[in-house]
């Protein structure tokens, strides 16, 4: 039985907006629970304040290690990017999806999509997909670049950027968390299922350079769910485990609960404020909560996807390594191109196969 009272093809293309993270995507607000049913089996995501948005696919990356490694090989991933870069600086990149989807238009069959856009997204290419099929197109783009007479190219461009002696896999670790650390997270998923919210903490897998860290004198940590849970594991340790707070913010300024646990006082403390970096937005919430409540705030941006944001924040994880953001040049187009080849011409680099949206 189906309750849909309108084509998915019209909720896709009819709630096209500019969102609050500074770039383009999808949001359909609904009550309908046969119209949320019906489009998460279809891939979309409830957001729990009576929307949905469409399953979204990165297609490459040069700042986020789990993104680098979807390919396997750095290398590889580079040329892609640059690939990619190409063809949308030149408005091809439209083009290129849609001869794609006509070599197999019985598959892909009234399948619409979106390529996200905005000045946030420098270092990250983005897809909106109507349903599921979205990771079907991730493969196709994939052996597309692979059977393009520019493939070459861009292949032999990156080898002349990255000497022969240098590796093309993320380092990686295998330390095994200590008891504290495991129930400490057994509490924090506790916590988060009281208040309806099913977490998902990550392991960290790749080996962080965070000497930096050590230069960075605070009081307390204030990480932001539920985005946290995913690099949280970078970070929290037996010295520190007391001192972090989470408190829910939403740059959206729709009033989702903003949940807190672990309620520290802030005044007169230094507080490294840890977040994932968009468009900046809920970072400026958090630096002003901090402020109001006496603290001093020190900011550590998780994974920033354009230059323009740098100046917003006091440190900054890209790749593998945490920078102290005065030491970037961030006047650079160039800057996480030539970031990217610094991580790799300083590192240890191991094989891994994996394969990650």
């Amino acid at each position: 039985m189906n309750y849909m009272k309108k084509k998915i093809v019209e909720i896709f293309n009819d709630n096209l907006e500019y969102v609050y993270y500074a770039r383009s995507g999808i949001v359909y607000h609904t009550r309908n629970s046969e119209e949320i049913y019906y489009l998460k089996n279809k891939g979309w995501k409830y957001n729990k304040i009576d929307s949905v948005s469409p399953p979204t696919i990165t297609i490459c990356d040069i700042c986020d290690c789990e993104k680098i490694m979807q390919y396997n090989n750095a290398r590889f991933n580079l040329a892609y990017f640059l690939f990619i870069k190409k063809l949308k600086e030149n408005n091809k990149l439209d083009n290129f999806i849609k001869n794609i989807i006509n070599k197999k238009n019985i598959y892909y069959k009234d399948f619409h999509y979106h390529i996200s856009d905005g000045p946030i997204l420098e270092n990250s290419v983005r897809i909106k997909g109507i349903d599921n099929r979205i990771n079907t197109l991730k493969i196709d783009l994939v052996k597309e670049f692979i059977k393009d007479e520019q493939y070459q190219y861009y292949i032999n461009q990156v080898k002349s950027m990255i000497k022969n002696n240098s590796n093309y896999e993320l380092p990686l670790i295998n330390d095994e968390q200590t008891q504290e650390i495991k129930e400490y997270y057994e509490w924090l998923d506790k916590i988060n299922k009281s208040i309806d919210y099913d977490i998902k903490i990550q392991k960290n897998i790749f080996k962080i350079d965070t000497k930096e860290l050590s230069n960075i004198k605070y009081d307390s940590i204030l990480l932001i769910p539920n985005g946290c849970y995913k690099y949280i594991d970078v970070f929290v340790n037996h010295d520190n485990i007391e001192k972090i707070m989470f408190m829910e913010i939403h740059a959206d300024n729709i009033n989702r609960g903003n949940h807190v646990i672990n309620q520290l006082e802030l005044k007169n403390k230094k507080v490294l404020l840890i977040d994932s970096a968009f468009s900046g937005k809920t970072l400026q919430i958090a630096k002003k909560y901090i402020q109001e409540q006496g603290g001093v705030p020190i900011i550590l941006g998780i994974y920033p996807k354009s230059r323009s944001i740098l100046n917003m924040m006091d440190y900054a994880l890209i790749m593998n390594k945490i920078y102290n953001v005065k030491g970037l040049k961030s006047e650079d187009e160039d800057m996480f191109i030539k970031l990217y080849l610094e991580n790799l011409k300083e590192s240890e680099w191991y094989v891994r196969k994996r394969y990650t949206n």
